[in-house]
Parts: C-alpha cells; sequence; structure tokens
C-alpha cells in the first residue's frame, strides 16, 4: 500500500466494502485477497509486487507463526520445495501462501491471544490519542493500562488499543 497512492486508494475502497474500519479488523482470508488485489497494481515507478521480496509486515507474521514444531517444519519444506534459503527470498505471493499454510497448522496451545497478538498499528494510537479530550478520558487510558501492566500506549498490542477504543466510546 505504501508504494503507490492507487495501492492505497484501492486497499480502502477493499476495507469499506467489506465494512471493516482498518486492515487490523481484516480476516487472513481477506487479507489475502486484498494482497492478491494490490498485487495487480502497479507500484509508482516500478511495475507488480510479485518479484519483490515479502513485506515487513509478512516477516514479521511469519515470524510470529514459528512457535510449534509443525509450523517450522512447514516452513522448513515450504521453503526447500521453492528452492529459497530463507523467507527473506520470498516474493510477496509466496509468502502468503506460505502465511496461508502456516495458519493452517497447529501453534503451540501453550501461548496465549496476548503472545501472538501484533503491536498496535500506528493509526490505532494517534486514534486513541484524538479521542482523549478530558482528564476522565485519559484516567480510562492510564487505568486500562495499569490493568494490563503496560506503562505506555506504545506496549500495547491491537487487541488491547481496541479494547481502549471502545472504552473511550461509551
Amino acid at each position: 500500500m505504501e508504494e503507490s497512492s492507487e495501492r492505497l486508494e484501492a486497499s480502502e475502497k477493499f476495507i469499506k466494502n467489506l465494512g471493516k474500519g482498518e486492515i487490523s479488523e481484516l480476516s487472513v482470508q481477506e487479507a489475502s485477497r486484498l494482497i492478491d488485489e494490490l498485487q495487480k497494481i502497479k507500484s509508482e515507478g516500478g511495475s507488480s509486487t510479485g518479484g519483490t521480496g515479502p513485506t515487513k509486515k509478512q516477516k514479521s507474521f511469519i515470524s510470529n507463526l514459528q512457535d510449534s514444531e509443525e509450523r517450522i517444519a512447514y516452513t522448513r519444506k515450504y521453503l526447500e520445495k521453492a528452492g529459497k534459503k530463507s523467507v527473506d527470498e520470498l516474493n510477496v505471493k509466496e509468502a502468503s501462501l506460505l502465511i496461508d499454510g502456516l495458519m493452517e497448522k497447529k501453534g503451540d496451545p501453550q501461548r496465549t491471544r496476548a503472545q501472538t497478538d501484533f503491536q498496535a498499528t500506528p493509526k490505532q494510537i494517534n486514534y486513541i490519542k484524538s479521542l482523549q479530550k478530558s482528564e476522565k478520558d485519559q484516567k480510562i487510558v492510564t487505568e486500562y493500562l495499569k490493568s494490563i501492566g503496560k506503562k505506555s500506549l506504545d506496549e500495547i498490542t491491537r487487541t488491547e488499543a481496541s479494547t481502549i477504543i471502545e472504552k473511550l466510546k461509551i
């Protein structure tokens, strides 16, 4: 999306058509469909992204999904089959397919949701800050952060950010 304004517009339209507010609300299948749509659009001053390496978010997601022997083995086999030595050598589409495959494999049941939840997006953090219009709103955020053992908004997950937003909207 960051590579072209056309991709940004297409992704915003896609998200809106699904009745979602932001990318973090998409299911894995919806995100995969969005990636496929964005790959069809050429980046500004370049070609479509099918031949470029995986995005930072894809690499991070793949890394987070390496939480069980089954998933680690799956990644090794996938890379071997694709003739790649590491995830960095995959293109965007291959990384997306790897993510899809990993999602079908069982993760470590000992990991909690909070351990696999991603850090809150800058958009979520900015939205929370914009909602803190009164001392009461600031107190709500401060008390919630204290209750979950976090010192600042920079430490929260996407799920925690959503909870704060809901509390501030009431």
